[in-house]
């Protein structure tokens, strides 16, 4: 009888050691669960995962921009909404390349003929009306693109551009041209669509550039 009850008891014991042994392993659980998913927690992930997607988002962005430097051989400034040009832009004379269209630059300053070393400008799709004077002392000058501006009037001293290969002047409002535009001996693309010249403009192109390719 007393062995039965010794059993008994022991038994009984066993399970409330398992039961609290139990009970105990859950409650651990429980507070590793409730830590995890805490406000401060939560937070922090969304901070992690919002930090990420910023960078991989920066990443992109910088992949898609266009080339901003004033130093090399090409220097790319399209579509960056300029009014007036980057001031290091100004003093650069080692540039053979420089597109600065779609942008809403109304003037370029007289020192532009520091860009000595200037091969190809695009200027198409900006605000201005004429170009400076000191556009003529560009000698290296073979490609200008001076399309969609509104321009009413070319300065004479583009006839000074004696390597000139290609000159694109659609979709502007010029009626007349320089008589000096004549000049241009390596003329061999004249792009003057969208203009409404006259016909003094139209004979002297058609006598000065025989053999060019013109597009009117």
């Amino acid at each position: 009888m007393d062995k039965k009850i010794s059993i008994k008891y022991i038994l009984i014991a066993g399970l409330i050691i398992l039961t609290v042994y139990s009970f105990s392993q859950k409650t651990k659980e429980s507070e590793s669960t409730v830590s995890e998913n805490t406000p401060g927690s939560i937070a922090d992930k969304i901070v992690d995962e919002d930090k990420t997607m910023d960078e991989e988002k920066e990443a992109i962005v910088e992949e898609d921009k266009p080339a901003k430097t004033t130093s090399g051989k090409s220097i790319n400034y399209s579509s960056e909404g300029l009014t007036e040009l980057p001031k290091g832009l100004i003093s650069n004379s080692s540039m053979e390349i420089l597109n600065l269209s779609y942008n809403q630059i109304e003037t370029l300053p007289s020192q532009i003929q520091n860009w000595t070393s200037l091969r190809i400008l695009d200027l198409e799709h900006n605000s201005m009306r004429s170009l400076p004077g000191e556009i003529g002392k560009l000698k290296n000058l073979e490609e200008l693109d001076i399309s969609s501006n509104g321009m009413t009037d070319l300065p004479a001293e583009v006839g000074q551009l004696s390597n000139l290969k290609v000159l694109r002047m659609s979709n502007n409002s010029f009626t007349g041209l320089p008589n000096e535009l004549g000049k241009l001996k390596q003329l061999e693309v004249l792009d003057i669509t969208g203009n409404d010249l006259d016909e003094n403009a139209m004979n002297m192109i058609n006598t000065q550039f025989p053999n060019a390719q013109i597009r009117q």
